[in-house]
């Protein structure tokens, strides 16, 4: 049996505007700080054998057998990227609306760290070599 316990809190501001040109135009940015996580890991393991009696050595019979691991706890933190957005909507009179709406995250810029002595450089350099900046596009109406 294995028990993986995560806790944690973050904190992060998102500013906006959203302004009216015109009647039919409604025009919106907003920009999201990095999120900045504080995250505790608590695992452990335990293991039970049933063994019907095993001679293992001679004279020394074994039943059954437990064994398990201290808690392992690990504290560090993330900070996830800058998220950049805007978007429009467009209204058709009493008719109805169409709104697009484009967002952007470089996934790349996230990061671990710790105020311990954890070396967190090979997740860091993994998660630049793997991730990229994406653009999120949503389209709808009504």
């Amino acid at each position: 049996d294995e028990a993986l316990n995560l806790s944690g809190s973050g904190f992060n501001l998102t500013l906006g505007t959203i302004v009216r040109p015109i009647d039919q135009v409604q025009v919106g940015f907003s920009v999201a700080t990095p999120t900045g996580y504080a995250i505790t890991d608590n695992y452990s393991a335990s293991m039970s054998t049933s063994w019907n009696n095993f001679e293992y050595l001679p004279g020394k019979f074994i039943n059954k057998e437990n064994a398990k691991t201290d808690i392992l706890t690990s504290n560090y933190n993330l900070a996830t990227p800058w998220r950049l957005s805007g978007g429009a909507t467009f209204f058709i009179g009493k008719h109805g609306f169409v709104s697009a709406d484009a967002e952007w995250m470089k996934y790349s810029a996230a990061k671990y760290s710790s105020t311990t002595n954890d070396d967190w450089s090979a997740d860091n350099k993994e998660i630049k070599g793997l991730f990229r900046s994406v653009v999120n596009l949503r389209f709808g109406g009504e």
